[in-house]
């Protein structure tokens, strides 16, 4: 089968009155048709045609493209139109991904805002804890600080409390302003020790307390006695208290106790370290203390600062 090929050229069947003059099926550009004026009958005289429409033209026998070229362009045609439809079908793939992605962009866009709402709420909320409940808390509150107020109420009546010195009834042992702490609980377990510096009531004044050191004890015989003319010492049971050292000097007067006086099973005599000039048991209003009604021991000293410390009684 003869067939002739002009690149660039649309190919178009020629119909003649004689269609085999050119060979069967033979086919040439309409652009040079026209320079075929002969119609040889057979296939040399066809062949020397193109050559001399060839020459005439300056167009090179490469140009031509032989039968065999026309079978792979159909090929590649073929081939083109399969790629095509590939094509297709991967932009349906991709149309298909696209699709997919917007879902899976539209699914991660929603739980980065339930991410966001969740970080929002556990800013609000203690991690690992639920919400606080207002009534609740300030509830707890309440109880908590009725508890602190109980505990510091059954410390003041019952361990301790907070007393200050006033006047000089105790010098060189306490000041006047100087802070104590006295301890209540200690009675309670024992009973009071000579020369204990205890804290007592002062019965004909409300809310006035006295302070003072312990000299006799319940069941003991107290007397003041003046000594060789050089002032005024105890006796216990007829018998000098050598051991009181307090006194800051000689006492120079005795009071009641210039007399022996007997002390009842829960009395006790007191006197102060500065002798001299201090409110004691030797004085009527004072007189011998109850023990029921001392209020506890001098136990530490809280101010002035360079005195800070516990109290010696010994």
């Amino acid at each position: 089968m003869n067939k002739i090929y002009f690149r660039g050229d649309e190919e178009e069947e020629l119909k003649n009155e004689e269609p085999n003059a050119y060979g069967p099926n033979t086919y040439v550009s309409t652009k040079y048709a026209n320079l075929v004026e002969t119609k040889p009958s057979n296939e040399e005289a066809f062949e020397k045609k193109v050559d001399d429409v060839l020459e005439n033209k300056n167009i090179q026998k490469e140009d031509i493209t032989p039968s065999a070229d026309k079978e792979r362009d159909t090929n590649i045609s073929i081939e083109n139109e399969d790629n095509t439809k590939t094509s297709i079908d991967n932009k349906d793939d991709t149309k298909a991904n696209v699709d997919n992605n917007v879902i899976v962009n539209a699914s991660q866009i929603n739980k980065t805002r339930e991410d966001k709402t969740a970080v929002k709420k556990s800013e609000n909320t203690p991690t690992g804890e639920k919400p606080v409940n207002v009534k609740k808390e300030l509830f707890g509150w309440v109880v908590y600080i009725a508890i602190i107020i109980a505990i510091s109420f059954l410390i003041v009546k019952f361990v301790g409390m907070r007393t200050t010195v006033s006047g000089s009834s105790m010098n060189n042992t306490l000041y006047n302003g100087d802070q104590l702490i006295i301890n209540k609980i200690g009675y309670r377990l024992h009973k009071p020790e000579r020369f204990d510096i205890i804290v007592f009531p002062y019965q004909y004044k409300k809310d006035t307390y006295y302070i003072k050191r312990v000299i006799g004890l319940p069941g003991e015989t107290v007397q003041i006695k003046e000594v060789d003319g050089n002032g005024y010492y105890v006796f216990i049971n007829g018998k000098q208290l050598k051991s009181d050292v307090y006194g800051r000097e000689v006492m120079n007067m005795p009071g009641l106790a210039e007399n022996p006086i007997k002390l009842g099973e829960d009395e006790y005599f007191v006197l102060g370290d500065n002798r001299n000039n201090s409110e004691d048991s030797r004085f009527p209003d004072v007189a011998e203390i109850k023990g029921k009604d001392i209020v506890g021991k001098a136990f530490f000293r809280i101010y002035p600062f360079k005195d800070f410390g516990l109290i010696k009684h010994k």
